[in-house]
């Protein structure tokens, strides 16, 4: 203890009991050395080092102990830090030193000792919660395999345990330093797996869309090969022949077989033409047995674009626009036109 006398410039002091280590060094030496301020400051590194000190702390907080307290004791009184000083150092700040409830197993810990959520309310894990969490999420499971699952699915993001807490995931390098090695293994495990999983699934999607495209383009071709021959080809309805000339006479006969058919609708008239051709409704022009070739190829046209068009009709779009992709130079040249 100390007491004041008058005239002194620092108090004059009467120990009565003192603990030598507490005692800064320079009364150690010799007994009339005054007390100061600075005398207080190295008993209380002292104090501060015995609290302190042995793993009480940990990360930050205790490279900034150590630090404190070791300019506290420093040997010569004029550098250690004044009262004033210490209590500005980032050891006292509340923040560093803030205490808060873990959400799993309600202890009271320091802040620094787990994580918290970035959500407003902060939540907060220990450590161990922590550990629980991400080690419960990662784990092969057979009796809980879809809450694996899910995770994975889910990109193995680690999400705020709070129930509706809307804060985004923990980033990988705020958990690594809270998670055990083994547990960080696990997470690891699963993230690994993720990936793989999300790039098979997008090769298979990718494999699904080149194979329906594969697909469609078939089904197109087919299609079209369909229309060129069956529609846009002028063949006898009997064999199938194509015949390319016109002679003048709408009531056509077939060079290969018996069969005589219309020339403006291709119907098969049986043994004669002539009857079905004077009255058939795709004489548009009313030329009857004897058109002009203009009418004759007005009406084939007429007809083809009426054929096709109910062909494109029935088509999906996919399946229309590659149809019509193929067909347009072709309708083009016969001036057909085709609405989609």
């Amino acid at each position: 203890g100390s007491g004041g006398a008058p005239g002194s410039v620092a108090s004059d002091a009467t120990v009565v009991h003192v603990t030598s280590k507490y005692l800064a060094p320079e009364h150690r030496r010799r007994d009339s050395a005054p007390f100061l301020p600075s005398s207080d400051v190295f008993s209380a590194g002292m104090v501060l080092s015995e609290l302190l000190g042995g793993g009480v702390l940990d990360g930050p907080r205790a490279a900034t102990a150590e630090r404190l307290t070791l300019s506290m004791q420093a040997e010569d009184p004029t550098e250690r830090p004044t009262a004033a000083a210490l209590l500005q150092s980032d050891l006292f700040s509340p923040e560093i030193a803030e205490t808060a409830q873990c959400i799993a197993c309600r202890e009271v810990i320091l802040r620094s000792r787990g994580v918290s959520c970035g959500d407003a309310a902060r939540h907060f894990m220990c450590c161990d919660c922590i550990n629980g969490h991400v080690s419960a999420l990662a784990r092969v499971d057979n009796e809980y395999a879809d809450v694996r699952a899910r995770f994975k699915g889910g990109d193995c993001k680690v999400l705020c345990a709070q129930g509706g807490c809307p804060s985004p995931p923990f980033s990988i390098s705020d958990l690594a330093v809270y998670l055990l090695p083994e547990v960080m293994e696990l997470l690891e495990k699963a993230r690994r797996e993720a990936a793989e999983e999300r790039v098979r699934s997008d090769l298979e999607a990718e494999f699904q869309r080149r194979l329906r495209v594969a697909l469609v383009e078939e089904g197109a071709q087919k299609k079209v090969r369909e229309i060129i021959d069956d529609v846009l080809t002028l063949k006898c309805p009997g064999c199938h022949q194509a015949f390319i000339d016109y002679d003048g006479c709408a009531a056509l006969a077939c060079s290969r077989c018996p069969c005589k058919f219309c020339g403006y609708c291709l119907r098969d008239c049986g043994n004669d033409a002539h009857p079905h051709v004077r009255h058939c409704p795709s004489d548009t022009s009313r030329s009857g047995l004897f058109p002009s070739r203009p009418n004759w190829e007005r009406a084939q046209r007429e007809r083809q674009r009426r054929t096709v068009q109910q062909i494109v009709n029935s088509l999906s779009r996919e399946e229309k626009t590659k149809v019509l992709q193929h067909l347009q130079p072709l309708l083009n040249e016969r001036r057909i036109r085709i609405h989609i």
